[in-house]
């Protein structure tokens, strides 16, 4: 008696497994369904299993969510391989970049020790050259500048009058232009003489500039012999 009812139980799951296979197969056929014809065969199934057009659209909805899911899944898939392929890139890219840091440091090291060592001199130079002149006597200071201070201060009581008159001159003759025919009979007349008196001017200033040049030169020169051990 028992085994009958194991077998029972066992052809119920068979059964049920097939149902729920069947109606899984219904359910997909909506898809293609074109024609009343289609549509009647579906209805006459529903018919059979005693189940309703709500059963089947619920059961239709459920497969539509089922394949976006598996879609999901399948991307989330590709999405993991790219994902290790790129975290493999990524360490790559990494360690080329620290290897370009390094051997980068390896050139620039030395490059910023000798910079160093250039502005620890340069420093060591001004101090030097400051102890130098500190410590030259008055005697090799007179030998060597001599008046070339006093004649670069003459020089520039004798300039500083002569760039105000070319200022001054320029500004008038600006104006006078610009006014054209406009301006006074006697400006216009006074024109010519002013550009002259400009180029005798702008003359005087060159020379004055070579001068003060030469005697910069020379104060150079002085500044150069004080710098000399002997100049005690």
């Amino acid at each position: 008696m028992l085994n009958i009812f194991e077998k029972l139980k066992s052809r119920k799951v068979e059964v049920t497994r097939k149902q729920d296979r069947d109606w899984s197969a219904l359910v997909q056929t909506l898809e293609d369904a074109k024609t009343p014809e289609d549509a009647d065969k579906i209805l006459a199934e529903l018919e059979r299993r005693g189940r309703t057009i709500e059963d089947l659209e619920k059961a239709a909805d459920l497969l539509i969510q089922r394949w976006k899911w598996a879609k999901e899944l399948a991307d989330g898939e590709k999405a993991e391989v790219a994902r290790n392929i790129s975290i493999q890139e990524i360490a790559a890219e990494e360690a080329a970049f620290e290897k370009r840091q390094a051997e980068h440091q390896a050139r620039l090291s030395p490059l910023i020790d000798a910079r160093q060592r250039a502005v620890e001199s340069i420093h060591r130079a001004a101090d030097a050259k400051r102890r130098l002149l500190d410590t030259a006597s008055e005697t090799a200071r007179s030998a060597a500048f001599g008046d070339i201070d006093a004649k670069m201060a003459e020089l520039k009581v004798d300039h500083e009058p002569i760039l105000k008159a070319i200022h001054d001159r320029r500004n008038w003759i600006s104006k006078v232009e610009e006014r054209g025919e406009h301006a006074a009979t006697l400006d216009m007349e006074r024109l010519s003489e002013a550009k002259k008196g400009l180029a005798v001017m702008l003359k005087q200033d060159s020379e004055l500039n070579n001068r003060l040049s030469q005697l910069q030169d020379e104060r150079a020169a002085a500044m150069a012999k004080l710098l000399k051990p002997e100049a005690i």
